[in-house]
């Protein structure tokens, strides 16, 4: 979930990051420095209920810390848990996380068209993601290292225009090669569609 905003963040936030690797990324004292810990009260998770055919309610806390540098980088450890319950069908799962992420993006406009061509790459370290039921314990387990890179253009009016990207990993992360709006409806009882 954390990833999601990251991309978004990456695309607009980093401007002139220099090309930095994200090996290089984030080197020396940060330039500033924020905590979060956020608590999201259950709610109904509409486009979830609608895939899945079943209600779905989804909350939980995270909390963690973003380190930016100079460089335009920035590292993130964080840790979250989240629950997604079903009043429909009884079932709950439990999804959480704890990893440390670098971030890196650069900005460019091409001065002829207007276009934006937004790059990033991402690493994320530990346990990206743990899925668990009741009753039944882990179900899906990515640990490791994922690295994300890729290119995301818009348009000279902000629209949207294409998405690249390119995943490597080490260890297992069966949630990449996962379906997981047909694993969390089948799980929570429902069926995607």
């Amino acid at each position: 979930m954390r990833r999601l905003i990251v991309i978004v963040f990456v695309a607009f936030a980093m401007l002139a990051a220099g090309g930095t690797s994200v090996g290089a990324a984030g080197v020396g004292k940060p330039v500033a420095v924020e905590k979060f810990d956020r608590v999201f009260d259950s709610e109904l998770d509409e486009f979830l209920t609608y895939v899945c055919g079943v209600e779905i309610w989804v909350g939980g806390h995270e909390k963690g810390t973003d380190n930016f540098y100079e460089d335009g980088s920035v590292r993130v450890h964080y840790n979250s848990t989240f629950e997604f319950h079903s009043p429909e069908t009884g079932e709950t799962m439990i999804r959480r996380d704890a990893a440390n992420g670098r971030f890196v993006g650069a900005e460019t406009v091409d001065p002829e068209t207007g276009w934006t061509t937004a790059t990033f790459d991402e690493l994320f370290v530990g346990l990206p993601a743990q899925w668990s039921k009741k009753g039944e314990g882990v179900l899906l387990r990515d640990a490791g290292q994922a690295r994300f890179q890729g290119t995301v253009v818009f348009d000279d009016e902000g629209n949207f225009v294409s998405f690249e990207e390119t995943i490597t990993t080490k260890g297992p992360h069966p949630e990449l090669e996962t379906d997981v709006l047909h694993f969390i409806c089948d799980a929570m009882g429902g069926s995607a569609h």
